[in-house]
């Protein structure tokens, strides 16, 4: 689908490129480290971050899906 079709190439482009690092995170120590970073996050930190977020693209796509607003007819 040649019209709609760049999103799910974007996402396909993200989750191939999460596959190919979290299968060689173990060997790259930078990669590693970040991992141990982030883990001392306290999950409800990473929590409130992630319902912000999907509220957020919640609110947007809504937004964005709505039809244009048609012009207001003059009244006599």
């Amino acid at each position: 689908d040649r019209k709609n079709g760049a999103p799910w190439l974007v996402a396909v482009g993200f989750m191939a490129t999460q596959s190919v690092l979290l299968w060689f995170a173990p060997s790259i120590p930078a990669v590693t480290a970040l991992f141990e970073t982030y883990s001392a996050i306290p999950p409800s930190a990473t929590l409130l971050v992630a319902i912000v977020a999907g509220a957020a693209t919640a609110w947007f796509g809504w937004e964005a899906g709505k039809p244009p607003a048609r012009p207001a007819r003059a009244v006599a």
